[in-house]
Parts: C-alpha cells; sequence; structure tokens
C-alpha cells in the first residue's frame, strides 16, 4: 500500500493550511526510507523537487505556458484542460473530467465521493487527492481512517497525503509499514494443520 502513496509538497515552501513544513529533508527522507514512490507538486507552490528526481517519481502540475522542471515523472493540467504537452489534468468537479487524459487528480475521501462512478470506469491512471480536507474533520475519523478508506478502493492508483513534519507522516504510515513488515515464520502459528485444542 505505501508504494501507492505521494507526499503533497504545497507547505515545501509556503504557508499551506496555516503551517509551514520546516523540515522538508527530513519528511522526504522517511518517506523514501519507508517505499513512498510519489512526490505530487506543482510549479506554482515555488519548491524545487529537481534534486529528488533521482528518489521520487515527481508528479507536477502547470498552469498554462508554464513549463515543469526537468525530471517529472508526469504533468497535469492545473487548471484542468488538457493539451499536448501535460499527461493529465487535476480537476475539481465532475464537470471537468476528460476520458482522453492519462492522469487525472481529483478530490476523493470519506465525505467527498463525488468521483466514484467515474474512478471506477476510468481507464487513467487515478490520483486521489483532499482525503484529510485539511484537517478539517479529523477530529471525526483518524488520519489512517481516511487514508485506509481511499487506499481500499482498487480504482485509486495514488493517494496524495499532506504533512507537516516528519512526526506526522510517521504517525500517519506507521499502520501501514507495520503491516508490510508483519509476518511470522513459526509453523505452528500460521499453519492450521498444527493447531491444538
Amino acid at each position: 500500500m505505501l508504494d501507492r502513496i505521494a507526499i503533497g509538497t504545497a507547505n515545501f515552501a509556503q504557508e499551506y493550511n496555516g503551517a509551514k513544513a520546516v523540515d522538508v529533508e527530513g519528511i522526504l527522507m522517511y518517506a523514501k526510507e519507508v517505499g513512498v514512490p510519489y512526490l505530487d507538486t506543482a510549479e506554482s507552490y515555488g519548491w524545487d523537487y529537481t534534486p529528488h528526481t533521482k528518489d521520487f517519481k515527481v508528479i507536477t502540475k502547470v498552469y498554462p505556458k508554464q513549463k515543469p522542471r526537468d525530471g517529472a515523472w508526469g504533468v497535469l493540467s492545473h487548471d484542468g484542460i488538457l493539451t499536448p504537452d501535460v499527461d493529465g489534468i487535476s480537476i475539481y468537479g465532475p464537470e471537468e473530467w476528460d476520458d482522453n487524459a492519462g492522469i487525472i487528480q481529483v478530490p476523493y475521501s470519506l465525505w467527498d465521493k463525488r468521483f466514484e462512478d467515474r474512478i471506477a470506469s476510468a481507464e487513467a491512471v487515478i490520483m486521489a487527492r483532499s482525503i484529510f480536507l485539511r484537517g478539517k474533520l479529523l477530529d471525526d475519523w483518524p488520519p489512517i481512517a481516511c487514508l485506509m478508506f481511499v487506499l481500499m478502493n482498487p480504482n485509486v492508483d495514488i493517494v496524495v497525503i499532506g504533512t507537516d513534519s516528519p512526526q506526522q507522516l510517521q504517525h500517519t504510515l506507521s499502520p501501514l509499514v507495520a503491516m508490510k513488515d508483519a509476518g511470522v515464520d513459526d509453523l505452528d502459528i500460521i499453519d492450521p494443520r498444527r493447531w491444538k485444542d
């Protein structure tokens, strides 16, 4: 499941949602350590992802006439309009959907299921963002429940999560890391034929 996670970088070079990440390198080090493969960014964020393209697959969003820096794995139109120089689109409402896009990034969460039917039948790579609704409803559900809801949808290929610190990211991802590392070799425990009353 960690191989479907993207780290959102909106707050890496500017204030976003009232907080600015002060330890970008710590966030990226932890993400790399646990096997998170993607970074989600935008040219308008003002953060230089170029030094990190060897460690992550970078998906970047551009506005018309903006050119992404070298090394992006995917380039999305930030205004939702598919053009020949982008791979996909980042959209906000179902009316913006374009079946011709190779990658489609949509808001999708426990609370926002507007795209569920489209996601189910899409041939594009689907990216889900805004899964925590900027933290506004996390009093109702813990972050791992929000994340697992989106990951349980097999039609979502990449899930973008934001974080303010390495510690927050570790708290969010630690259940997935534990599941990845879980396992027992003792056949008396894992082979039902050896179970005794």
